[in-house]
């Protein structure tokens, strides 16, 4: 039962912050809500804008992580640049977002996690940018700040999300860990259910914003079980919050894409 093994993967993991993109059905949310019961999550059926917040939910340990305010955005409308939307509505991609409270440092920190198209380039770009502009206007105190997702694009092109959110000051958390702590980082981390890659192609990313002031001690991608097209992605670290990260501060945060 895959949905099993995605939950045992959350639980033997000890993840605090899990980002799910691709929920295919309700149903499915709903086994996984009972199969975490030590998870909270960002409300499954509250639709705003015309986008569900079930779809790419955000799931967070209760026993460390308070959630205090939460949304969802389109981050490609279907009528985006009037293209016509394939069958499946693939050009209608969503985020979802969350604020939560640290009960252990008592501080605060947003999560933002999105699923950018992948097979229209204007679309994906026009994402990106829908994101950033998203997460600047939620995001007014400048509180840290990390988006979880499948961007859909490796590319490092003038225009491309990685550029984008470069550009707008954020940085790709598997680029800040130390290479003696990234593990399997050599593996694209979508593999569509063929034999994996060893390119280090990563469209499943986790960024942080530059006021997030991080201390990473871990940044691995899961290999050991094959739980949907893609490989999950693990941060664990310390935000600093006045110089502050403790080992007790730490904070593991996973990216899970279930297509």
């Amino acid at each position: 039962d895959r949905k099993a093994l995605i939950a045992n993967t959350i639980t033997s993991y000890d993840l605090d912050v899990v980002g799910m993109q691709e929920i295919a059905t309700q149903g499915m949310f709903d086994d996984l809500v009972t199969l975490l019961p030590a998870y909270g999550h960002t409300n499954s059926g509250t639709t705003v804008d015309g986008c569900t917040i079930s779809k790419n939910p955000i799931f967070y340990a209760k026993s460390r992580l308070k959630l205090i305010d939460q949304g969802c955005f389109l981050v490609s409308p279907k009528s985006y640049l009037g293209l016509t939307v394939d069958g499946d509505g693939s050009l209608k991609r969503e985020g979802t977002w969350g604020l939560f409270k640290d009960m252990i440092s008592e501080e605060y920190f947003y999560v933002f996690n999105v699923h950018l198209e992948g097979n229209i380039m204007e679309a994906n770009e026009y994402g990106a940018s829908n994101v950033i502009n998203n997460a600047r206007s939620i995001n007014q105190d400048n509180q840290p700040l990390f988006i979880t997702g499948d961007f859909n694009s490796a590319s490092v092109s003038a225009n491309s999300a990685y550029t984008q959110f470069k550009n707008a000051g954020y940085q790709d958390c598997l680029e800040l860990t130390p290479p003696d702590l990234r593990y399997n980082s050599s593996y694209n981390s979508y593999h569509g259910f063929n034999a994996p890659k060893l390119n280090g192609k990563q469209i499943d990313k986790i960024y942080c914003s530059p006021q997030s002031r991080l201390n990473l001690k871990e940044y691995r991608v899961i290999t050991d079980q094959t739980l949907s097209d893609h490989f999950p992605v693990v941060i664990e670290t310390g935000i600093d919050y006045d110089n502050w990260y403790p080992s007790s501060n730490l904070l593991r945060i996973n990216k899970f894409d279930l297509g």
